[in-house]
């Protein structure tokens, strides 16, 4: 009787436990969720307050911060290289959060995190430094990585999560088979182009696409757009309850956990080169 008793018990309070899990993750789904809906009608509000066209594309001179990129891609183009030499161990775009699960389906599309929500990944940016660097000078830099686009891949029609935030594109590896290779936003298409900046309003439907048979690299920052005070303050507002949520916390982690590993794989690398090239191995 005592025993039925215990398990008795021991079931309670696990239930309670599972029940408590799976209300966190309703919660957690439902606040992602609303706070998309939120977002969007802002979009309007925001829109009005921005200082700068609110078209699918923008001309990057409204930031003009962004020629450190242009006039360095050379060399960012370089130091992205030597990431690519181990680009077997770069995590799937779907693999930082599971709220990018409609990513899922997409063949082969990898990235190489720089900054993460305005926080700098020390290790991942050791391996791109003039990047990094230049990265620093652009004014409300919130994200910014490296886009690896296999070939035959298709990214599924989707839309940004808010108007205060622009995607900022600058092609470093086009493949020659450029027809084949491009992005729509709002139904313009547009076909890449190294070294030229792009900058979308990415809460406009779209998608992107290379159909070639070699790989596609995209440096992506997500910057804040130049807005008025009360949208900066909004949008800013926006942001900090955003990143107390798990929208930001789960690829936060992640992040860090890929870091790690790629970390650890090319010191393993790194270490086998230095022993292959000693004397007497």
């Amino acid at each position: 009787m005592n025993n039925e008793s215990a398990k008795s018990r021991q079931g309670g309070s696990g239930s309670r436990q599972g029940g408590g899990k799976s209300f966190r993750k309703t919660l957690s789904k439902s606040f992602i969720y609303y706070g998309e809906i939120v977002s969007r009608r802002l979009g309007d509000f925001l829109a009005v307050q921005s200082k700068i066209p609110t078209t699918p594309y923008i001309d990057w001179h409204h930031i003009p911060e962004f020629k450190y990129l242009i006039d360095n891609a050379d060399k960012i183009r370089e130091e992205v290289k030597g990431i690519l030499e181990h680009r077997q161990h770069l995590p799937q775009w779907h693999e930082l959060s599971s709220d990018q699960r409609t990513f899922k389906n997409t063949r082969d599309w990898k990235m190489f995190m720089l900054y993460g929500f305005r926080n700098r990944l020390n290790k991942n940016c050791a391996k791109a430094p003039v990047t990094a660097e230049m990265l620093e000078k652009i004014p409300g830099m919130q994200t910014a990585w490296f886009s690896i686009l296999g070939p035959q891949s298709h990214i599924k029609a989707h839309k940004g999560v808010t108007k205060g935030i622009l995607t900022c594109h600058l092609p470093l590896i086009v493949p020659e088979d450029r027809d084949n290779i491009a992005i729509r936003v709002d139904n313009e298409v547009l076909h890449w182009k190294e070294g030229e900046m792009v900058i979308l309003d990415d809460t406009y439907l779209h998608d992107s696409w290379n159909k070639s048979d070699e790989e596609r690299v995209n440096l992506i920052v997500h910057v804040d757009r130049p807005m008025r005070l009360p949208g900066r303050m909004l949008h800013n507002f926006f942001c900090w309850v955003l990143k107390k949520s798990s929208y930001f916390k789960e690829p936060r982690k992640n992040m860090s956990d890929f870091e790690d590993h790629f970390e650890a794989v090319t010191m393993r690398a790194n270490q086998t080169l230095e022993n292959l090239s000693t004397p007497g191995n």
